[in-house]
């Protein structure tokens, strides 16, 4: 049976992802909370296809590199100026 998703674990996985959890740790905690069982593969899934800004490493990444790619994903970018 695929796993039911709704806006709230869509916003569970969005928030966690970008607080820096790996696919694994999402899924688990959402198998937690809601009780019904994925994995981890469900949850990159889900991020890939709701355009989820992608993780970057600052010290990999260019701040130029992350608008870049925000922009296109139509994400805004707060920077450490913009408080």
């Amino acid at each position: 049976m695929p796993y039911a998703w709704n806006d709230e674990r869509v916003e569970v996985i969005h928030v966690r992802w970008q607080k820096g959890e790996s696919a694994s740790q999402i899924a688990r905690h959402l198998f937690e909370q809601f009780g019904e069982p994925l994995s981890r593969n469900s949850v990159i899934g889900k991020l890939l296809r709701t355009n989820a800004m992608p993780r970057c490493s600052p010290d990999i990444a260019s701040e130029k590199a992350v608008k870049r790619i925000a922009e296109k994903l139509g994400h805004e970018v707060i920077t450490a100026e913009d408080g």
